[in-house]
C-alpha cells in the first residue's frame, strides 16, 4: 500500500505517521522541513511547500491514499498573519489536489471542529449533520478545504473521507 501524508510533523499527522510505522505500508511524507528523523528509515521524505506549489514530481506514483493533514493553525498571537491561514489551508489544499490528487485512489482530508463554530452551550452536541457556522478565519479555511476536496473528488471520481 502506498500512502502520501502531508503534515506529518504536526500533532495529528505525527499520530497518523506513528500508526503507519508499525504496518506494512509504503509511507511518503511531504514536509516543508528538511530535518528528518534518522530512526524512521521506512518513511520516504519529500520536501515541498503546498502554499506555493513547490511540490515534488509524483506524476508516476500511484497512491492508494492521500492523507492531507497539513494546515496552518493560528496560535492567536499578535504575530499570526491571516495570509498564512489562507495560503496554507485554502490555496495549499488546492495546489496539493491539483498536483497529486488525481493519482490517489482515495483522499482523506483532515478538517476541524472549528468548521461548526463551537458549542452554543455545554449541553449541545456536534455531529456531522450539524450546520457549519465557522466563527474564525481558521474554521472558514478548513471548511473551504472541505468544499475544494469535495468538488475535486467528484470531478475525478475519487472517494473522499473528511
Amino acid at each position: 500500500m502506498n500512502v502520501l501524508l502531508t503534515g506529518g510533523s504536526g500533532f495529528l499527522g505525527g499520530a497518523i505517521k506513528g500508526t503507519f510505522l508499525s504496518k506494512n505500508i509504503n509511507l511518503t511524507l511531504l514536509t516543508r522541513s528538511r530535518h528528518h528523523r534518522s530512526g524512521e528509515k521506512s518513511i520516504r521524505y519529500l520536501s515541498g511547500d503546498i502554499r506555493n506549489n513547490t511540490l515534488p514530481d509524483l506524476n508516476k506514483t500511484s497512491l492508494d491514499a492521500l492523507i492531507h493533514c497539513a494546515a496552518f493553525m493560528p496560535r492567536n498571537s499578535p504575530t499570526d498573519d491571516p495570509r498564512d491561514i489562507i495560503e496554507t489551508n485554502i490555496t495549499g489544499t488546492y495546489n496539493l489536489l491539483e498536483s497529486v490528487g488525481s493519482h490517489a485512489k482515495k483522499i482523506i482530508y483532515i478538517s476541524s471542529i472549528d468548521v461548526y463554530g463551537g458549542l452554543q452551550n455545554k449541553n449541545d452536541r456536534i455531529t456531522e449533520e450539524s450546520s457549519t457556522k465557522p466563527n474564525s478565519l481558521y474554521g472558514v479555511s478548513k471548511l473551504a478545504g472541505e468544499h475544494i476536496a469535495t468538488i475535486f473528488c467528484k470531478m475525478h471520481s475519487i472517494p473522499l473521507t473528511i
